[in-house]
């Protein structure tokens, strides 16, 4: 062999170490360049705060309610009930001639108003009856008086300065005719006045339940054709907690407002506390306050009612936004910074709406934003102020 074959053999050798070395060379810078691309990345990222103060805290709106002075106001829900219904009970019997439009399910009526009338025709006759037999009677007590006074006369004549015996005198005849006439009389006022039910009111204002009574219906004395309730025997069952009673001592006679609400249109009646229910409900161990409505003709037995009942002067509340009480009579506050819970003493409902509140401490605010998930000690931030310590 040759040297220059010897040397042209060993080429390819040294060739292809030199492509190894270079590749293991581009796999090392790769790498090199991927560790120092990342520290960059790094060093650039934004670290992570530690501050409980600036962005991390949660922003909330506060209030800082001060202690008022102001009218207890008890807000409760009722319902309306007749204390008592009246059956349309006709004293007298007879054809039904007239109706009145107001004979009807649900209408009112006026005291006095007449509702039906029946044939007087019948009743009148016996009037005229009682009319005549009292003429009759007063006729033979006339005739009776004649009689005895002529008697009287002729004993006088025989017997003068003598007492004039009762016989003589036709005294149990005159008295047995002046109680006929006594009679007569009575007969003639039982006939007014049955002539006087024929047509049937009621001397009440109030308003029908329901009624059979129809023109041509021939009705019985002393059976109920309907039902009918006064308006002011409408009274409002209102539950209420034996705290919330005890606040509102002496609870009678107490103005109330009672709301109702006709879909877009909304009526407020005044009435007020007239009684308090002898015993605690058994279930939910509240008490029962009645409030009488003044004349509310919508107001049906039945309907479900707000009721609010205005109590004392309450000194020293805390007046507190419905918004900020959540679940379990809580509240949240700021205090230090954080978000803190506080347990609340409800008193009532002030004039303006508000619930008071038995004073508590706030802290830097009473929080009235809402807030998700909160959890104390959370670091917080009153809006328009610092970190709200």
């Amino acid at each position: 062999m040759t040297m220059s074959e010897t040397s042209q053999s060993k080429f390819p050798r040294l060739n292809d170490t030199l492509k190894g070395y270079v590749q293991i060379g581009l796999v090392v810078g790769v790498l090199a360049a991927g560790v120092v691309i990342n520290q960059i990345l790094a060093s650039a990222a934004t670290p992570p705060r530690q501050s409980v103060s600036g962005d991390d805290a949660v922003l909330v709106e506060v209030v800082r309610p001060q202690p008022v002075t102001t009218p207890l106001i008890i807000r409760e829900t009722g319902v309306a009930q007749s204390r008592n219904t009246i059956g349309l009970t006709p004293q007298v019997g007879g054809q039904v001639v007239d109706v009145s439009p107001n004979l009807a399910s649900g209408q009112v009526f006026e005291a006095g108003e007449v509702l039906f009338r029946v044939d007087p025709a019948d009743y009148q006759a016996e009037l005229d009856r009682a009319n005549a037999d009292l003429s009759s009677a007063q006729a033979d007590l006339r005739v009776e008086r004649a009689e005895a006074e002529v008697a009287n006369n002729e004993w006088q004549l025989v017997n003068p300065g003598e007492p004039i015996p009762d016989l003589v005198a036709r005294a149990p005849q005159i008295a047995r005719a002046e109680a006929a006439v006594e009679s007569a009389h009575a007969r003639k006022r039982t006939a007014e006045l049955n002539l006087s039910r024929v047509e049937f009111s009621l001397p009440f204002a109030g308003r029908i339940v329901n009624t059979t009574v129809e023109l041509g219906q021939t009705l019985s004395p002393n059976q109920s054709y309907g039902q009918a309730y006064a308006l002011d025997s409408l009274e409002i069952s209102v539950p209420i907690s034996a705290t919330a009673l005890s606040r509102l001592e002496p609870a009678v006679g107490r103005p109330a407002t009672i709301r109702v609400n006709r879909g877009e249109t909304v009526r407020n009646y005044p009435g007020e506390v007239v009684r308090v229910e002898a015993e605690l409900d058994a279930q939910t161990r509240q008490a029962g306050l009645i409030v009488q409505p003044t004349r509310a003709t919508d107001i049906l037995p039945g309907t479900f009612l707000e009721v609010e009942i205005t109590g004392p002067q309450i000194e020293g509340g805390l007046p507190i936004p419905e918004q900020a009480i959540s679940d379990g009579m809580e509240v949240w506050v700021v205090q230090n910074g954080r978000l803190a819970k506080r347990a609340i003493g409800p008193l009532g409902l002030g004039d303006d709406g508000t619930i008071l509140v038995a004073p508590f401490n706030y802290g830097s605010g009473l929080i009235i934003s809402p807030l998700v998930t909160p959890t104390e000690t959370t670091p917080a931030r009153i809006v328009g102020e610092g970190d709200g310590s």
